[in-house]
């Protein structure tokens, strides 16, 4: 709207002063970065050390089934940091359901469910009935 004695004009004419609105920033996925380059930086440091601990005590790292076993360590330790930190891994569910903790006075013990794997193993190659 134009004043009769002002020409009309196509520039909008913005506030001179700040607003005083406060800029919100969401960290949550650079926070989730950087928990993963720590995670993932800190299970290779441990998982490189234990390599090179039984490689000094003989063991065949070379091996197809040394190879297979440890990349399930390496899974494990990333299940174990990230539950440190409050990150899901899938892992974590399995080793509920197939674990036991037990804290007493003489200290902590633990219990795994070898029976439960193995049938839960086992039950892998069944077709699932709908």
């Amino acid at each position: 709207m134009t004043n009769d004695n002002e020409p009309e004009s196509n520039i909008i004419k913005f506030p001179k002063k700040n607003p005083k609105v406060g800029i919100v920033v969401d960290n949550k996925a650079h926070e989730i970065r950087e928990n993963i380059i720590f995670t993932e930086n800190l299970c290779e440091a441990l998982v490189v050390n234990m390599i090179h601990n039984m490689a000094e005590n003989g063991m065949n790292v070379d091996a197809e089934t040394f190879i297979r076993d440890t990349s399930v360590i390496i899974e494990m330790v990333k299940s174990t940091i990230y539950r440190d930190l409050g990150m899901i891994h899938p892992l974590q569910e399995l080793v509920e359901s197939l674990t036991t903790v037990i804290k007493d006075e003489g200290g902590v013990a633990y219990d795994v469910d070898l029976e439960g794997i193995s049938k839960l193993l086992n039950n892998i190659d069944k077709p699932i009935d709908n």
